[in-house]
């Protein structure tokens, strides 16, 4: 399934959005910014509809990650998966096939999807912000980068990010959303 020019142009407007008002506006990874900035995020759209398909994108994506050193991290959008148990278990594969490939000292994997949320919450709760994306994402993240950052970094990224969330009322996580989303 190839998808039309207009809607990979949406979906690449959109995660830019998510990443520039959400992940690096409210700060959620302070890891991000510097290599957004700096152009070393490759951001791709892959037509995955199965487990098979999607392996084999994230296969060639942790090559490339492996031969172009100047690019720190790939978020590989599958908007194919609109199921977010369906992209669980895409996740669940993806980090099965590290394992077996020997390569879990080397890359990470943190997976975003729209329609995740943290049970004991209510689904409009800012908190589910950093489980979701505008489409289904696996965020493939270089090992010893984040070992590095997290090197440097002196407090603790979620319950910054908690008290941060816990702060914003159900209607500003409406209306952040509603901008990644629509651009408006």
């Amino acid at each position: 399934m190839a998808f039309k020019k207009e809607f990979k142009k949406q979906v690449l407007e959109a995660t830019h959005r998510w990443i520039e008002q959400i992940i690096i506006g409210l700060n959620l990874c302070p890891f991000a910014k510097a290599p957004y900035l700096d152009q070393r995020v490759r951001i791709v759209l892959t037509d995955a509809s199965n487990s098979k398909s999607f392996i084999k994108s994230l296969r060639e994506e942790i090559r490339y990650l492996q031969t172009h050193p100047h690019k720190e991290t790939t978020l590989l959008i599958a908007p194919a998966f609109h199921d977010a148990a369906d992209f669980y278990r895409i996740y669940l594969d993806s980090e099965i096939f590290l394992e077996t490939s020997n390569l879990k000292n080397e890359f990470q994997l943190v997976s975003f999807h729209p329609m995740a949320r943290i049970r004991s919450l209510s689904p409009w709760d800012a908190q589910n912000l950093v489980m979701i994306a505008p489409y289904p994402t696996l965020h493939i993240l270089r090992v010893a980068s984040v070992n590095q950052a997290g090197a440097k970094m002196r407090r603790d990224v979620q319950e910054t990010n908690s008290a941060r969330l816990s702060a914003m009322s159900q209607e500003e996580f409406k209306q952040i959303w509603y901008k990644v989303l629509t651009g408006q």
